[in-house]
This record gives structure tokens, C-alpha cells and sequence, in this order.
């Protein structure tokens, strides 16, 4: 009688392995880990970024001058990706000096109602844009300094991928399985919870700092972790399972 040969789930981080592991109490040799992969942005694009940044500067009623620091959030599903911590996080740092001003902007199609109200509660409206769907993803990062998601969960988000790509820094929880593929304290910050909102103003803050973004900056370059998060890497990893299933 030939044996039964069992499903194999493929994750697409060890975070998620961890859940299947956990909830559906499947073994290590029913899982796959495949990470997530994005395609690289073409180094011979023409960007955008300029006349972006100048809008941006515009509807903050800033100047190029002010050295600011650009913090970036992208997601549709605001309430699951810790929007409010992140606002909240920013009322922190109004009683706590940075190096240099910190400014959040918001991406993505989520309901901002009672998240604006909840900026003008906090005092901080005047460092937050909305800014609603981004056409181009690639621009926003280009005038982004730091891309932050304190979120609930997510198997392996592909917009901090997309910042890594571009050598910012990322600011996230260990609730997302893309930290499999960046060093914490390196490349970005992880906190335990978006309910750990101090660890989060905290995180903002360190970023706030030339030197501190310079380095993470230059870790992601030197570590060349663009090629971990490939398309192309991920494409080879699904190869090596169909070998797997094959045999």
C-alpha cells in the first residue's frame, strides 16, 4: 500500500509557520517557509519624487530648510495595522524632543474620519497628512525617510519589503513575518505591540537623529538585503518546494 502523502502548506514567513504550528497543530515537515518577494524597482526609473516632495512640504507648510523627517504608513485596513497607536505615538514625542521634526504620512483607502478626529484630539493634525491611494508607491518611499507599520498582524507585508528595497529604514511589530528578513536594531525597530505605544515614540524618535538613519540606511545597502526580498528569491524558494512535492 503506498504511503499517503499529506498537503504542504507553504508560508510566506516563519511567523505564519508559528500559526499554522500553533493553531493547527501541523508539523515541521508539513511546512514550507517561502519567503515573501517584491519586484525591485528599476534603477532606471524616472522618479517622480521631487515634485511630490514639494506638494508634501506645501500641505504641511514646511520648508526643505526644516530638515524634517518624512515617516510613511501604507495600508487600507487602518484599524488592523495599529493606525491609532501610530497617532498616538506621535502625541507622545510632542513632550519629548527630537533631533529633528517628525511628520507622518498616511497612505491607503481606510476610512479617515475618526482617525482625524482622533489627530485633532491629540494635537498633532498639524503633523499628519492623509493622503489617500498613492498611484505609485515608489514615489511615496522616495520622499519617505522611515516606513513604519505597528501592525496587529500580517504574514509578511510587502510595503515594508518595498522600503527595504529602497535602503529606509522600517519601524514594525514581531506580528509581521517580514521581519524574517531584516535585523532588528540594524535595518529597523521591532516592538512587541501597537499597544506599546511608548516603544513606538521611541522608535520615531531614534529616527529623528541623521546619524541613526544614515547608518540603517547604509546596513541595508551593505547587507544587500534587496536581494533577500527578491521576486527572484522567492520564485527560487517555490521551485525548491515543487522539487519537494516531486519527489
Amino acid at each position: 500500500m503506498q504511503k499517503r502523502k499529506w498537503p504542504i502548506v507553504a508560508a510566506l514567513s516563519e511567523y505564519v509557520r508559528t500559526q499554522f504550528k500553533r493553531h493547527y497543530n501541523l508539523p515541521d515537515e508539513r511546512i514550507f517557509v517561502c519567503p515573501n518577494g517584491i519586484h525591485l524597482p528599476s534603477p532606471e526609473k524616472i522618479s517622480r519624487a521631487d515634485k511630490l516632495r514639494t506638494e508634501i512640504l506645501a500641505k504641511f507648510k514646511i520648508k526643505q530648510a526644516d530638515d524634517s523627517v518624512f515617516f510613511l504608513f501604507a495600508a487600507h485596513n487602518f484599524r488592523l495595522k495599529g493606525l491609532a497607536s501610530l497617532i498616538k505615538a506621535f502625541s507622545i514625542l510632542n513632550s519629548r524632543l527630537t533631533k529633528r521634526p517628525a511628520y507622518l504620512i498616511i497612505a491607503g483607502r481606510g476610512k479617515t474620519r475618526k482617525y482625524r478626529r482622533l489627530a485633532k484630539r491629540m494635537n498633532v493634525n498639524d503633523r499628519i497628512l492623509f493622503f489617500g491611494s498613492a498611484a505609485n508607491m515608489n514615489d511615496l518611499l522616495d520622499v519617505a525617510d522611515v516606513a513604519v507599520l505597528p501592525t496587529y498582524y500580517d504574514p509578511s507585508s510587502r510595503f515594508i519589503l518595498e522600503a527595504l528595497a529602497v535602503s529606509k529604514p522600517v519601524i514594525t511589530t514581531k506580528f509581521n513575518g517580514a521581519t524574517d528578513l531584516f535585523t532588528a536594531d540594524r535595518h529597523g525597530k521591532v516592538f512587541d505591540s501597537p499597544d506599546d505605544v511608548d516603544s513606538l515614540a521611541e522608535a520615531i524618535r531614534f529616527y529623528c537623529i541623521t546619524e541613526n538613519l544614515a547608518a540603517a540606511k547604509k546596513a541595508i545597502q551593505d547587507d544587500d538585503i534587496k536581494s533577500k526580498i527578491s521576486i527572484e528569491t522567492h520564485c527560487r524558494k517555490l521551485l525548491e518546494l515543487y522539487e519537494r512535492i516531486k519527489k
